[in-house]
């Protein structure tokens, strides 16, 4: 047996979620499955990003919404799914 040396990179930028359902501050998405040809996909995140923000979006910069609230960021996680869950 060898041992072949292998890289992963970041997954291809996913398909915009589908919005089902706005209600009451409320809002249901369909996500669909990510492309899996760069490694293995550990999470699925769920980043809420808000038009108009005074400041560039940049993912090495995510929050949780308490952090981006109180450190004035326009965008934060607002969840994390494992991919196996359906």
């Amino acid at each position: 047996m060898q041992d072949l040396p292998c890289e992963f990179s970041e997954p291809e930028e996913p398909t915009v979620p589908r919005i089902v359902k706005r209600d009451k501050g409320q809002v249901v998405v369909e996500l669909l499955p990510a492309v899996n040809e760069n490694g293995p996909i550990t999470a699925y995140r769920v980043v809420v990003v808000y038009e108009g923000g005074r400041s560039a979006f940049r993912k090495d910069m995510l929050k949780s919404f308490q952090e981006a609230e109180s450190e004035g960021l326009p965008y934060y996680i607002a969840a994390e799914l494992d991919p196996q869950v359906r």
